[in-house]
């Protein structure tokens, strides 16, 4: 058979539960692997950082208190799952969903509070080892914990010793400074490996124990005892614990644990002491009242030797009987020898009454007696006996069984025996039971060997008398002599239910019933090939109708059956659960484990037949090959250029593919039937997120991928547009002072941009840019324009790019106008000077402005130089005054210009001042009048007196009389006029003209008077008085007429005391 699966190759172990005991140990050490969250991962990544590498799983919590699920929380011998890297800072609660026990063979570490709640079982194997905070172990259902702790577990205990589903074993060392365990049944192996952090022994109710059975806590006794033992042939000293007198020191009430029920009430007679050795377990003896449990295997063998080949001593005689309770642990004892022929009791336990023995294997093993001789128990008055077996030999006189020699009350269950049962020469023998009565109950057994006496011999019970057996099958044969049948060889009443023997083992069912009385129910005969089938056992039903013998693993059921292969098992008896499971690796799935077979195993990946013996597993399934899981890393990267969409390119998916068994990589590849970007745009896209993604290939079905969505790197570039300025696009302005363009760049104005994806560029332009004229700044027709650097703006440019960057045209600077006006108050005037023009120049802020230059310019430009004219030449007031033809200059004059060429104004053309001179002249007194004659001074340029037509210029005097001696003034005249306004002239007289005319004295006589010149240029002195004295004689002179005398320089004069009166 073969079918799919996703099942992990790991070791799930159910601890199975009959009667309300452990009935069967926790398996043996195996291929587990780390915990597995399975679906629950992704929900744990919010919880906590979880990573494994090699044989280590950390677990990082992202808060105080963190909540954790897992299909599968097991760990395996030399792994480690490690909490907070080793430190105890925060609490975690572990709840595990999947169907297995949690199988702890490895480390847990750290944490400050870890909880573990698993309904299907808690084992800590031998050897495992939990150094942790605090330490909660539960078998409460997952969802009512799960409740009780929130939605926002604070850390406060979920637990409350509710109802509980499975068994905790703790066999390993925990160090933990509280443990608190809760659970149907817990068994703790030793107190010792139950330590503080410190490692010393934890104790009060730093341990608290809620159990619904009254768990099994081993402690190994505070003191030994020594004695002789009988040892082939001699005596040899042997040390073993002292049971008798126990110092109890160790126990779980002697360090205070808080033990008790699950409704508080608190448990008694919980404490187990340990036997590690044969002598130990012979020591029993010393107290038969007392409770055991097997610390681990024994081996036996040496008791071959003992007591000159009797053996080992059975535990309890019918003078000091066994009323204790042993636990085997789920160990084996093997080898044990007991050779006492004519002793009536004899068995691992001689004689046990109201006692409990469990959990036990008997391998390898010699019993023989005289009478109620077992394999376990030779004699068992209202014991309980339940998941045991025996293999080896069973021999005695009568009531003899595999199990069992004689059985009064009490109850066997789920045992199996393998061993042979003989009777020497009387009669009663048993696979499991020589004989039972007064009310035992044997149920859930089965026997595979053989069984030989003279009569009343049973593949099951030798005889029962009212009592019941159940749900039994033999296979083993079944000789005699009387009363022989394949399942019980008499019935003395009782019932016989649900029984099956082998065809060819024995006669009949039972070989005599009482009275003839039928006491049988659905018992029966078949042939081996129909004892493997499920079909034979349909009938097979316990007290609620629910069947008990499971195809399928894990249901918990006593009966356990391969179909087609095997007889119904006991679970009781098996090594739990267990999921037969691989990763595909290439290889046919083999198996070293003797216990399980494996039918026409495959290598490719489904489930294949296998089954289990009864010292195997309660296998889950079959044989399963999981697929392969594969991670994918090195997706290849893709890009495209901007389309607006998110669209990827699937054809470009490639990943490399991880895990992949060597030598297969060419047998499966990876595809994607969705590829999309994580963003249209080209700022934010840099992934491609692939869908769809799966496996194929030849070699795709032994492979599945870790996650059908993969992730590459991935581009988009940004589409390019074409710039362009438009036809007949200009760039002109005013003068300025920079080079920069004033005009602005508009789409669809002067530039074009094309290329879009749709309507995006209904939202797109150039960005705002600054052209610059390439000459400069100065005015100029048609220079170069260039707008360089040109970008994108709007919603969506970065989606896309320009042809270029650079944009150039023409454009011309016209010169800037400036404002020219004359300043208030400014006149023009002048002296006619005989020609129109203005004499005074413009002169920029005397007497004009120029204004509106460029910011900072304009110091340097003025108006060129040039000569304003009057409406004509002539004097006058308010004439008009032009300046024509102005221009600029100074540097940078080119760009500007004139709001006018021309400046009108006023002014006035003064009368210009002409000087009539008269030629001085001179008689002497008494002669006639001269001529007298003269100059005009001050004509303009090329003017003479021509300019006063025919008036001509005449000189005259007024006096008429030359008598008097004195100056007298020359009067010049132009025409008749000689003092005012002529033309545009204003004629005056010199000043010297008033004394041009001499009249001299006539000469006196010699003397002094004689030597007197006067002066040509008489200079006046108002210093004068009135009068002067001439000759001694006072003459009435105006001083102005008194002209300045000197002695010639001629004359030789010499005056002494003279004076002028």
């Amino acid at each position: 058979m073969k079918a799919s699966s996703n099942a992990h190759l790991r070791r799930t172990l159910l601890c199975a539960l009959v009667a309300g005991s452990i009935a069967a140990p926790f398996a043996a050490p195996h291929a587990y692997a780390l915990p597995i969250e399975g679906a629950h991962a992704e929900t744990n990544a919010g919880e906590a950082n979880i990573s494994t590498g090699g044989a280590v799983m950390d677990i990082a919590g992202k808060t105080e208190h963190n909540v954790l699920r897992w299909e599968d929380f097991s760990v395996d011998s030399g792994e480690k799952v490690r909490f907070d890297g080793g430190a105890q800072t925060r609490d975690y609660l572990n709840l595990v969903t999947g169907e297995g026990a949690s199988n702890i063979y490895g480390t847990i570490e750290g944490g400050r509070n870890v909880y573990l709640v698993n309904p299907h079982g808690i084992l800590f194997a031998k050897g495992s080892e939990v150094n942790t905070g605090a330490l909660y172990l539960s078998t409460a259902n997952v969802d009512a914990v799960a409740s009780a702790a929130g939605t926002s577990w604070g850390g406060n205990s979920p637990l409350s010793a509710g109802t509980q589903y499975g068994n905790v074993l703790n066999l390993g060392t925990v160090k933990a400074s509280k443990l608190y365990i809760e659970g149907k049944n817990v068994k703790v192996l030793n107190t010792d490996d139950i330590q503080n952090t410190d490692g010393t022994a934890l104790t009060g109710t730093n341990v608290k124990i809620r159990s619904a059975e009254t768990p099994h806590i081993g402690y190994d006794v505070g003191n030994r005892a020594t004695a002789n033992f009988n040892e082939g042939g001699g005596s040899m000293w042997r040390t073993f614990y002292n049971y008798k007198y126990p110092n109890t020191a160790k126990s779980a009430s002697g360090r205070g644990w808080d033990v008790a029920n699950l409704g508080g009430t608190a448990h008694t007679d919980y404490d187990y002491m340990r036997v590690h050795t044969v002598y130990d377990l012979q020591n029993i003896n010393a107290k038969r009242d007392g409770r055991y449990i097997l610390a681990g295997d024994i081996d036996a063998t040496a008791t071959t030797h003992w007591n000159s080949g009797a053996g080992f001593a059975p535990l309890g005689d019918v003078g000091n009987k066994f009323t204790g309770r042993l636990d085997g642990a789920g160990h084996t004892l093997r080898g044990l020898y007991i050779n006492r022929q004519n002793t009536y009791s004899i068995g691992l336990f001689g004689y046990a009454d109201g006692a409990r023995i469990e959990n036990l294997s008997l391998v390898d093993g010699y019993v023989e007696g005289d009478e109620a001789v077992g394999g376990i128990v030779g004699y068992a008055d209202g014991t309980e006996i339940r998941n045991v077996s025996y293999a080896g030999s069973v021999v005695g006189n009568q009531k003899v069984g595999g199990i069992a020699g004689d059985v009064s009350g009490g109850s066997i269950q789920n045992a199996w025996n393998a061993g042979t049962v003989s009777v020497r020469s009387q009669f009663l023998a048993g696979g499991i039971v020589g004989r039972a009565m007064n009310n035992a109950v044997i149920q859930n057994v089965c026997n595979t060997g053989a069984i030989t006496g003279s009569k009343l011999v049973g593949g099951i019970v030798g005889a029962i008398d009212d009592s019941t057996l159940q749900h039994a099958w033999n296979t083993g044969t079944v000789t005699g002599n009387q009363k022989v049948g394949g399942i019980v060889g008499q019935a003395l009443g009782g019932s016989i239910r649900h029984a099956v023997w082998k065809s060819g083992s024995a006669g009949q069912a039972v070989g005599e019933s009482n009275n003839g009385a039928d006491v049988t129910t659905d018992v029966k005969v078949a042939p081996e090939a129909q004892m493997k089938l499920a079909a034979t056992y349909t009938d097979w039903k316990d007290a609620n109708g629910n069947a008990i013998v499971a195809t399928e693993g894990g249901k918990g059921t006593p009966w356990r059956i391969y179909e087609g292969h095997t007889m119904p098992l006991l679970t009781a008896l098996m090594k739990g659960t267990k999921r037969l499971e691989k990763v595909y690796d290439g290889n046919v799935f083999a198996t070293t484990d003797p216990h399980i077979t494996l039918v026409h195993p495959g290598k490719d990946v489904g489930t294949y037949d296998a089954y289990s013996d009864q010292f195997g597993y309660d296998l889950i399934g079959g044989a399963t090959i999981k697929s392969r899981v594969l991670t994918m890393s090195g997706v290849a990267a893709q890009s495209k250029t901007y389309d607006g969409t998110t669209a990827a390119d699937i054809s470009k998916f490639h990943a490399t593919l991880n895990n992949v068994v060597s030598g297969e990589e060419s047998l499966v590849t990876a595809t994607a039937t969705g590829a999309t970007y994580n963003s249209k745009d080209v700022a934010t896209a840099n992934t491609v997120n692939y869908t769809g993604v799966a496996l194929g290939g030849t070699g795709a079905g032994n492979y599945t991928l870790a996650a059908s969505t993969a992730q590459g790197a991935g581009s988009i570039t940004a589409k390019q547009l074409n710039l362009a300025l438009t036809g007949g696009a200009r760039f002109d302005k005013t003068y300025d002072g920079t080079a920069n363009v004033t005009q602005t760049l508009t789409k669809g104005t002067n530039y074009s941009l094309t290329g879009f994806i749709g309507t995006e560029g209904d939202h797109l332009a150039l960005a705002s840019a600054t052209g610059t004229y390439a000459a400069g700044k100065d005015a100029a027709v048609n220079k170069g324009v260039t707008f360089d650097g040109l970008t994108l703006t709007g919603t969506g440019a970065g989606n896309y790019t320009l042809d270029k960057t650079t944009l150039t045209g023409t454009g011309t600077i016209t010169p800037k106008q400036l404002n020219l006006a004359l300043m208030g108050g400014a006149r023009f005037d002048k002296t006619y000077d005989g020609n129109a023009n203005v004499t005074q120049t413009l002169t920029k802020g005397t007497n004009y402005t120029l204004t509106n230059f460029a910011d900072g310019e304009g110091a340097d430009i003025a108006l060129a130089p040039v000569t304003g004219t009057y409406t004509d030449k002539n004097a006058g007031t308010g004439k008009a005054v032009t300046f024509g033809g102005l221009t600029l200059t100074g540097t940078g004059a080119g760009n500007y210009r004139l709001n006018t060429a021309t400046l009108t104004g006023t002014g006035t053309i003064a009368h210009r001042d002409l000087t009539l001179t008269a030629d001085a002249r001179s008689i002497v007194q008494g002669e006639a009048l001269p001529s007298f004659t003269g100059r005009a001074e001050g004509f303009a340029d090329g003017e003479d007196e021509r300019v006063f037509g025919a008036d001509g210029i005449t000189f005259g005097t007024t006096l008429t009389n030359t008598d008097t001696p004195g100056s007298y003034g020359i009067t010049g005249r132009i025409g008749s006029t000689s003092d005012g306004v002529l033309g545009n002239y204003r004629i005056g007289q010199a000043a010297g003209n008033a004394n041009a005319f001499t009249i001299y004295a006539a000469d006196l006589p010699g003397g002094i008077l004689a030597s007197l010149v006067q002066d040509a240029a008489p200079r006046f002195d108002m210093g004068f008085g009135q009068e002067v004295y001439v000759f001694g004689l006072p003459r009435p002179v105006p001083t102005a007429t008194l002209g300045i005398y000197r002695f010639a320089a001629a004359r030789d004069i010499s005056i002494e005391g003279a004076r002028l009166d």
